[in-house]
């Protein structure tokens, strides 16, 4: 009995592998999913239990100035676990982390990206939600700029 050709075997074996790989990326993105909605609940918890002042920009500094402080304090926390997710997926991961961070920030701090900029209409939930999305969203790109300038002027 002749043994089964080796290439069709690989192509059996590599549409296994990538189906496997498009399962686990869509369990990643349900995590990431969770996270960030789990983030605005936590936040909106820590807003309500300590009931902190909303932010308000003292005059001459923008609202967007804490806001980058956040995204690179979040950025710098996150660096070092940054290598625990497979690097395929390590961007929507490292985001999910991130928007959950900035949300539970966002709470505690009384930091409301709307509200800051006069868009007082909204439910602090829903403030939290995108702040933390802003802010989250954020720490990638404020990383790889930072990487850059230091590469740049080594």
């Amino acid at each position: 009995m002749a043994e089964p050709h080796p290439v069709r075997f690989a192509h059996v074996e590599s549409k296994v592998a990538a189906g496997d790989a498009a399962r686990e990326h869509k369990w990643h993105a349900l995590f990431a999913y969770a996270a960030v909605g789990l983030g605005v609940y936590v936040g909106w918890q820590l807003y309500r239990s300590i009931g902190p002042n909303d932010f308000v920009p003292a005059a001459g500094v923008s609202v967007f100035a804490l806001l980058y402080i956040f995204a690179q304090g979040i950025e710098r926390v996150l660096e070092p676990v940054s290598e625990m997710f497979k690097p395929e997926l390590r961007s929507l991961n490292m985001w999910a982390v991130s928007c959950f961070l900035a949300m539970m920030a966002s709470g505690a701090f009384g930091v409301f990206l709307l509200h800051a900029v006069g868009v007082t209409s909204v439910r602090p939930a829903v403030d939290i939600a995108i702040t933390g999305l802003a802010i989250g969203s954020g720490a990638k790109p404020l990383h790889d700029l930072i990487s850059w300038f230091e590469k740049s002027s080594a």
